[in-house]
């Protein structure tokens, strides 16, 4: 069963670090952002990134991102995977749920 939910966040913080030495072909790094959402998810979260910059400043990048707070009416939290990419000024990604040990929501 799928559900369809929408909700506007801004990045409150984020911190980025090369992980390894390259040049701009070969650029990886890590981040750890920061977010509020609001909408159908009301509430913050945390997420995890690794980047792979290109030399044409696109990105590939995977994410681990904790959501807590209310999501369609019910307080818990849930975890989030993504994968996708950075072109032209615009992120995409696939996201999909973890199977982990997050608080289910409840009413």
């Amino acid at each position: 069963m799928s559900r369809h939910t929408e909700a506007r966040f801004e990045i409150a913080s984020w911190d980025e670090t090369p992980f390894e030495g390259g040049d701009d072909a070969t650029k990886l790094t890590e981040a750890l952002v920061t977010k509020r959402y609001e909408g159908d998810i009301e509430g913050t979260s945390t997420t995890k990134w690794l980047l792979a910059y290109a030399a044409d400043k696109s990105a590939q990048f995977v994410g681990v991102e904790h959501i807590t707070g209310t999501i369609g009416g019910k307080k818990g939290s849930i975890v989030l995977l993504h994968d996708g990419e950075y072109r032209d000024g615009v992120a995409t990604a696939a996201l999909a749920t973890a199977r982990t040990a997050a608080a289910p929501c409840r009413r």
